[in-house]
């Protein structure tokens, strides 16, 4: 799967990242009822996090579609409301 986070590139991840990526997923949902903008912010970044430290980035001289987009850092839940799709972000 490739996971393109906005503003910042494109990485490639495997199943298992793919499964531990959905369980901060899950809790962004929550954020979306009853979070904070702290708890969101803190979500946002462990899942960037993740990504990066367990993902292989997609070099920038390959143009590839990707199957997921996780939004910027900063994002307020307003925005992730109306960004979210009905599978959260990472699908799967």
């Amino acid at each position: 799967m490739i996971v393109r986070i906005m503003g910042e590139g494109q990485w490639r991840i495997d199943d298992a990242l793919t499964s531990d990526l959905n369980v901060i997923d899950a809790l962004l949902d929550a954020d979306l009822t009853v979070g904070t903008e702290s708890t969101l912010a803190a979500h946002i970044q462990a899942i960037q996090a993740l990504i990066k430290e367990r993902g292989t980035p997609v070099g920038i001289e390959e143009l590839l579609p990707s199957d997921a987009v996780v939004p910027f850092s900063g994002i307020s839940v307003a925005e992730l409301r109306e960004f979210i799709g009905q599978e959260g972000l990472i699908p799967g």
